[in-house]
């Protein structure tokens, strides 16, 4: 799987909190006529064979994530620094995969894919998350892009 358009969420993540930023984002898909539509993996579908590989690279992230953290607070710099190193591999494992992982200040994840069908005018979003934000989040972009598309249409 290839991570050619994930920078579309990383961007939308990065910039939660800019809703003049978000507002835009909705307004140009809805002015180009895409459709929008989120695909959230729950805990069953992702503990399937064909995301073994990406739940085993998910899991060692959180973990070195988690120790990178409790060394910081402990004051272990070396440590965390360490782990730091390892959390970063990891990431670009989980990229090589084709998916980009977020996090909140909360400890909440979003792991993600997104595939865009440009002939089509389709976005989709696949999200593997632990982050009711991130559900609130996307799924009130694609309400808003969907309920305009519809008025727009009709």
């Amino acid at each position: 799987m290839e991570a050619k358009y994930n920078f579309i969420l990383t961007d939308l993540l990065w910039n939660i909190e800019d809703k003049e930023f978000i507002d835009g984002f909705t307004e140009e898909m809805i002015r180009k006529g895409v459709t929008l539509e989120v695909d959230f993996l729950s805990h069953i579908t992702f503990a399937t064979k064909s995301y073994a590989m990406l739940n085993k690279l998910l899991n060692e992230c959180l973990d070195a994530r988690s120790h990178k953290l409790q060394c910081v607070k402990h004051q272990d710099f070396e440590g965390a620094a360490s782990h730091r190193e390892k959390e970063r591999k990891l990431l670009t494992l989980i990229e090589n995969e084709g998916f980009g992982l977020s996090f909140t200040q909360h400890n909440e994840y979003a792991l993600y894919h997104v595939d865009v069908d440009t002939k089509n005018r389709n976005v989709r979003f696949t999200v593997y998350t632990n982050g009711s934000e991130y559900i609130a989040f996307l799924s009130d972009i694609a309400k808003r892009v969907a309920e305009c598309k519809h008025k727009c249409d009709n």
